[in-house]
């Protein structure tokens, strides 16, 4: 049974006992760059990113089963393919601690929505959104 509590903001539903995922510390770090390259750094938009890629993981439709396999799947995220998340990844820039909780409770099985898909704030719109920050969150695109 899945178990629904606010969250800071209040415009996402936090679920529990969502599937878990277990990742080495690589696959961890990989996951927090991306994250926080396509996220703004604040906890419910970075659990929000980590949030759509293991809903992905859950289909298992966009290029994989696993975290890391989604977040590589060609043309899935620019924060990957364009290098953004190098920066963290190498070390040049800290990743900030509430994108590291974030995954760390998102591959515990924490979520705060059931979204497949987002975009920036200035792209496309959903048929049904969450806007978060610098985020658009939502399911089949208008």
């Amino acid at each position: 049974m899945r178990q629904t509590y606010p969250n800071s903001t209040g415009e996402f539903e936090l679920t529990l006992n969502n599937q878990t995922y277990d990742l080495s510390a690589d696959e961890i770090k990989l996951l927090e760059s991306v994250v926080a390259a396509e996220a703004i750094n604040d906890y419910d938009d970075a659990l929000a990113v980590v949030s759509v890629i293991l809903n992905r993981c859950d289909e298992g439709n966009w290029g994989g089963s696993d975290p890391i396999s989604v977040i590589t799947a060609k043309g899935q995220f620019a924060a990957y393919f364009d290098g953004y998340y190098e920066k963290y990844y190498d070390d040049e820039v800290e990743i900030p601690d509430a994108v590291i909780q974030a995954v760390e409770d998102g591959l515990s099985g924490v979520r705060n929505n059931d979204f497949l898909e987002f975009r920036s704030s200035t792209s496309t719109t959903f048929l049904y959104q969450v806007a978060d920050g610098g985020n658009k969150y939502g399911h089949e695109m208008l």
